[in-house]
């Protein structure tokens, strides 16, 4: 997030890679509170139904002007989210995606007839929206939109039809250039190996932190009793801190200068307030640590609950599939 400029950057599957719904409304409603109008920067292949409508959602319900950008791809559901801007933009060169809501059921008869109801529904609030972005009808929408099929659309093409606000004059970034030639999967993958190779200007910093808090260290909390709140841990101030600095979106370089100038300061035997001042400097640019917004065992059994995640990742859930149950 970019808070002096009013920017969000959704980089990543949905869902996944530090692009949650909790983590998006945290930070949204910070920007809100200013006032001003606020940019979201989508650049994804889409992911979980679930965290994209709450997305969805907050944009639009906002009382400020929300502008979305696909800077990249919006493919399925990130497509939605670039949809619910109060003005959509695309950039030049960038791709849109429309298709049906996906999921990887197993179970009896019954139970795969009612998912598939399910699912339809779903179906259904995509089309509603996508309807009244376009102007289309809902007819129109399924028959040529969600009709089972992926409906790429470059950012002329996503203009004519309604979809899109205004074309930008600079060039999409961080798309793959076989992107028509992926498949879902090896999409999905591509953009892990991003988010990976992003991560890795966090080791310096793990590295700093781990050397000031060795053992030797540490600094202890009040007696223990059943009566004494329990102040947190080194180890647990630690690893909420790093847990904030690996999902920082920007400014990796930036933080381990900062960082490292804080830490070579002199030396003090009072490490909470040496964390809190690092917390602090942290607070302006990093997501509080996140949690998965819908809860991990329906996301990864969904015989267990309704999880409608896009097309992309029916392969990375396909070995679930392979559980027989009686």
């Amino acid at each position: 997030m970019d808070r002096e400029n009013h920017k969000i950057f959704l980089y990543g599957v949905i869902g996944q890679d530090g692009v949650t719904a909790e983590a998006f409304v945290q930070e949204f409603q910070k920007l809100e509170q200013a006032g001003h109008t606020i940019h979201v920067h989508i650049n994804s292949p889409g992911g979980s139904v679930w965290d994209g409508l709450a997305i969805f959602n907050t944009i639009k319900s906002s009382k400020v002007p929300v502008y979305t950008h696909v800077d990249g791809i919006a493919y399925s559901m990130a497509a939605m989210i670039a949809l619910a801007g109060h003005r959509v933009y695309m950039s030049q060169g960038s791709l849109l995606m429309l298709h049906n809501v996906s999921t990887n059921e197993y179970g009896h008869a019954q139970k795969l007839r009612q998912t598939a109801a399910e699912v339809e529904k779903y179906d259904t609030i995509l089309a509603d929206l996508i309807a009244a972005k376009s102007g289309k009808s809902l007819d129109y929408v399924h028959q040529n939109w969600l009709n089972f099929q992926d409906h790429l659309f470059s950012p002329a093409e996503a203009l004519s039809v309604g979809l899109i606000d205004q074309i930008e004059t600079h060039q999409a970034k961080d798309i793959p250039q076989n992107i028509h030639q992926l498949t879902y999967n090896k999409l999905v993958e591509a953009f892990h190996l991003n988010h990976q190779k992003n991560n890795q200007h966090m080791n310096p910093i793990r590295q700093i932190l781990n050397a000031r808090l060795s053992p030797n260290k540490h600094f202890s909390g009040p007696v223990k009793n059943e009566d004494t709140i329990q102040e947190p841990s080194s180890d647990q101030i630690m690893n909420d801190l790093l847990s904030r600095l690996e999902n920082c979106a920007l400014g990796f370089e930036g933080l381990l200068q900062s960082f490292e100038a804080i830490l070579n300061e002199e030396e003090t035997e009072d490490l909470p307030a040496q964390l809190d001042a690092l917390r602090k400097r942290l607070d302006a640019v990093s997501t509080p640590p996140l949690r998965a917004y819908a809860s991990t065992d329906k996301a990864y059994h969904s015989s267990r609950g309704q999880n409608f995640e896009t097309s992309f990742d029916r392969g990375e859930r396909a070995l679930l599939s392979k559980n027989i149950k009686q």
